[in-house]
Formats: C-alpha cells, structure tokens, sequence
C-alpha cells in the first residue's frame, strides 16, 4: 500500500487554514472577557472629564478670587479622578444646589449626608465626619458677669445660703450659750456668733476663735464639716450657672445653652439639633452674618459645625471655638441614583480615607483638627 509524503511546505501550507481558525477564536474570546467585565468598571473607565459639582462650604470647598476651587473634598475628587483615569473638572453651584446637578450637570456631588441628600441621591463613602461646634467671645465680658451679681437667681443663691448658714448657727448656739466661756454667748449677740462659726467652718477657714466645748455642740460640728463640703460643690456650680462662667470640658445641649442668645444657619442641620434639644435659636442666612453678630454682642453663642466654624473664623478672631460630643455632619461624594460609578468612587474614597497621606490633608485643610 503506497502512502502520501509530504514535504515541509506542503505541510505548513495545509496547516495554515486552521492556525487561522484558531487566532479567530482566541480573539472572539477576549472580545467577550472584555465585554463580560462588570458595568462599574466599564463605566469608571468611560472617557471625558469627571465633573463634580460643589457648593462653598469652606474647608471642604472654597473658590478663590481667580475662579480656582479648593478645599479637602475638592483636593479627594481630584484623588478620585486619578483613580479612575478621568481628569475632574469642578463645578460650582448654588447653596444647596449641588445635588441637582447630578444627572445632568455633574457625576458627582460634595454634600453632607442627610436623610434628604440620601433620598434624592446615592452616597458613597464619608471622607469626614464633623461635630457640632459653639462660638462665643473669648472670656466672660466684665459688665456681663456684673449684671448678672444683680440677677434674681443669683440672689436666691445668696439668701439660700444665708439661711442654712442662721440655721447650722442657731443650733450651735441653743447647745454651747450654757457652757462656760464667752465664744457663744447667752444673749442675743451669741446667735451671731454662731452665724460666725458655721460661715468660717464651711469655708474650712476656721479661724479658731470661737470653739464648741459641749458633746453636743462638737458632734454638731462634726457633722457640719462633713455636709459642708458637699454643700460647698453645689454652691461653686450654682454660681459658675448664675454668673455665665462656663466650666471645663466638652460643653453639653442643652444645659451650656440656657439662658443665652443662640444663632444657628436656616436650614442648617445644626438647626435641626437645636430644635429637637428644644433650644430657642434665631436663624441667620450665612455663617458669616451669624458670627458677626456674636462679635457684636447681638448673641452670646453660634451653633455649627466645628470645622466650618474654624474655618470662617480664622486663626485672628476673637471667638472661641468649643466643641461639642455631637457628630452633626458626614461629607461624602454621591452619584446619581443607580448610577455605576458608585462602587468605582466609594472604592477610591475609602483607599485615599486609609491612605497615610489622608492625615496630612486633613491637617492642612481643616484648622486644629
């Protein structure tokens, strides 16, 4: 049986049909790894310019004189973009306007995430979360803590104390005016005597000058040093209250706010606080408007966020900043309801949050933090 040779050539020649085959098949595959990739990537990959549209809301978003916006949401959007290959062009847009530009005007917006920016967007990742913040003069003013030693609820004070203090004293007197010596004596001027004694025992000065001797009258000593510490405590915080004179630490709402004028931003979320605290607050249009008038003694306190209020003041003012323990504010990006550039755009935000280089960023944007 005779068989078929083949020489090299002939060979490749009869082979090249389904090496062609082959390659054709190898790129059909690709083309459909390629087309099988997830709707998000596709869509961070997509060309133009990411635009995100931004209010002014210093440190998170300011524009210069120039036209050029900056600030530590604007400075993450530029981080974003170069996540995602896209260079980001910021838009500007009225107060409370940024969320209506998603869609149309914008891919991405710097809000606060509300219940309402929620409802009409979709978040992604906060970046910050803010507590709120008290503004106030620096230090009680002199006529301000004078006019209030004239207040009814200062002279309560005086007269509660009065009366305790006539009352510790009679008793110490009705037990020592039968001992000998003169230190209580029996007549009318013994009463003030004991008046004397409890004032300076209470006050652990103790003079030493009129003395209980009795059983009696020492065991009532005893006693009133002991209860006079605690009645000691109370009266300091009675009185810082009274006089306007705020104590240390974090200042709480409602108890640091009572009594005084308070200023809050219309419509802001601080408003929102103040109101559900039951605190009686005049609302102003702008932060600004609102710290001039603690400046000018129109308020004694203006409620915002802490960063915000760093940042309008500046490092010149004479307003103290005080910070509360209530988180008031999430800034984050948020995208367009459904919209496929939410998980590429929380993914890059939670990788810069967790970057080292974060820390610095915040430093420098956002005053004292």
């Amino acid at each position: 049986m005779l068989r078929p040779r083949f020489s090299g050539a002939a060979l490749r020649h009869a082979l090249r049909p389904a090496w062609r085959l082959a390659a054709v098949v190898a790129l059909a595959a690709a083309a459909s790894g390629a087309l099988a990739q997830p709707d998000s990537l596709a869509a961070s990959a997509s060309g133009g310019a990411l635009r995100v549209a931004v209010t002014h809301s210093p440190p998170f978003a300011e524009q210069s004189s120039d036209g050029v916006w900056s600030g530590l949401g604007v400075e993450l959007a530029n981080s974003v973009g170069q996540t995602l290959g896209r260079p980001v062009l910021v838009v500007g847009a009225p107060a409370d306007g940024a969320l209506a530009a998603l869609g149309g005007q914008a891919d991405l917006a710097l809000v606060v995430a509300t219940p309402e920016a929620e409802g009409a967007a979709d978040p992604t990742a906060t970046f910050y979360s803010a507590r709120l913040g008290i503004a106030r003069q620096s230090g009680p003013r002199l006529g301000e803590v004078a006019e209030r030693f004239f207040s009814p609820t200062f002279f309560k004070i005086v007269i509660g104390l009065s009366l305790l203090l006539f009352v510790i004293g009679l008793a110490m007197w009705a037990l020592e005016r039968n001992e000998e010596g003169d230190d209580f004596a029996e007549d009318k001027t013994g009463i003030w005597d004991g008046f004397w004694w409890s004032g300076v025992t209470m006050t652990t000065i103790g003079y030493g000058d009129t003395v209980p001797t009795s059983v009696g009258g020492r065991s009532l000593a005893l006693l009133w040093m002991l209860v006079s510490m605690a009645v000691t405590a109370v009266l300091t915080a009675s009185l810082v209250s009274a006089l306007g004179l705020k104590s240390g630490g974090d200042p709480k709402i409602p108890d640091d706010l009572k009594g005084d004028r308070v200023g809050v931003v219309e419509g802001s979320v601080a408003e929102r606080v103040l109101d559900e605290a039951r605190v009686d607050a005049r609302a102003y249009p702008t932060l600004a408007a609102g710290l001039d008038a603690v400046e000018a003694d129109s308020l004694d306190a203006f409620v915002d966020s802490v960063p915000q209020l760093r940042a309008e003041t500046g490092s010149s003012s004479s307003l103290t900043i005080q910070t509360t323990g209530v988180e008031v504010e999430r800034w984050t990006l948020a995208v367009a309801p459904g919209d496929a550039l939410r998980e590429p755009v929380a993914q890059a935000v939670l990788d810069r949050v967790q970057s080292p280089e974060w820390r610095d960023a915040v430093s420098r944007h956002v005053p004292s933090d």
